[in-house]
């Protein structure tokens, strides 16, 4: 077996500089994995590449950058026939795919931001200011104090 045909030779190297990292097996690998759900970060590292190097070779090579959205693509729509096919024995899936897809209309998560009873939230700020040199901290008149409260 001639070194041009074992996958695991070294990659060709350019007439100058280091080999090439992003070979066509890396380049598979990455699609690969980020379509099945793999953080980028993630999928790099199971690569032997930067995320930096990744970033950067997506966007100089767009027709990469199209090869992993297409992926990503065809994964989520395998992924929801699943769940849509398994909604029609499970209600419960239905729920898990509004709830996912719609958070904004069908998300359980609710943040509340007003005060008790429904009052609005109280919020106070104190501004400390650094003393020149030499200058005696004052103390607040009482009557300062007592309009505060």
């Amino acid at each position: 077996m001639t070194a041009a045909q074992n996958n695991s030779a070294p990659a060709r190297r350019n007439k100058l500089g280091r080999p090439e990292k992003f070979t066509a097996a890396t380049r598979r690998r990455l699609v690969t994995l980020i379509a099945a759900g793999v953080p980028v970060c993630h999928a790099c590292a199971a690569a032997r590449v930067s995320k930096s190097g990744f970033h950067e070779y997506k966007k100089s090579h767009p027709e990469f950058f199209v090869r992993i959205e297409q992926a990503v693509g065809k994964a989520i729509e395998k992924h929801l026939r699943n769940i849509i096919a398994a909604s029609k024995t499970d209600p419960a899936n239905s729920r898990w795919l509004l709830e996912r897809c719609h958070p904004q209309h069908f998300g359980r998560t609710r943040i509340k931001l007003t005060g008790e009873n429904g009052s609005p939230l109280a919020v106070g700020v104190a501004i400390y200011l650094p003393r020149k040199d030499g200058e005696e901290i004052k103390p607040l008149p009482a009557a300062a104090i007592e309009n505060e409260n």
